[in-house]
């Protein structure tokens, strides 16, 4: 998939929040999603990209950045609702 440069840079800015959430090396991904499909879901989905943007911009998580990896765990990955708790999805 060819990227728009405005992408390439957002891709840019998050491809380490994206390493982190999806468990770095330490394991293989979210249970029934690898990070190859998680990778590419993010290339293509600007509001995914966006909620993974604030991540890292403090070293204290912040409430709304962790509410922010919630929605992106549950819609991206498991394309659940936030209404649903991340055990359930």
């Amino acid at each position: 998939m060819l990227l728009s440069a405005y992408a390439k840079e957002e891709v840019a800015d998050i491809i380490i929040p994206l390493h982190v959430i999806t468990g770095i090396d330490h394991t293989s991904g979210f249970y029934g999603y690898g990070k190859e499909k998680v990778w590419e879901e993010v290339k293509i989905n600007s509001e995914a990209r966006e909620l993974l943007g604030r991540v890292g911009e403090s070293l204290e998580l912040k409430h709304e950045v962790r509410a922010d990896m919630k929605v992106f765990v549950l819609s991206v990955i498991y394309a659940e609702s936030a209404d649903v708790s991340c055990g359930q999805a």
